[in-house]
């Protein structure tokens, strides 16, 4: 799904070079100020490869800010609900 100022591309998040040509293959520019958010998609992968595809956003945008929501009370009832999953 493509339109005037959005792209909706999809990418194995355990790969950065992955998200890098998917988003490049929609035309993103790097340079421009970006909005990157994550609602509790990093809790379901490896702690090494979350980090690093945090660590990709951090290297390849100029201006950039990543937002990451994930459970941080896992003894709740959601956050329990999400640690069982």
């Amino acid at each position: 799904l493509k339109g005037k100022g959005y792209a909706l591309v999809e990418a194995d998040l355990r790969d950065p070079k992955a998200v890098e040509a998917a988003l490049a293959g929609a035309g993103l520019d790097l340079s421009a100020p970006t909005l990157l958010l994550s609602e509790c998609v990093i809790i379901y992968m490896p702690a090494d490869l979350g980090t690093a595809l945090i660590a990709w956003a951090a290297a390849a945008f100029t201006t950039a800010a990543f937002i990451t929501y994930e459970q941080v009370h896992p003894h709740d009832a959601f956050g329990s609900t999400m640690v069982k999953n």
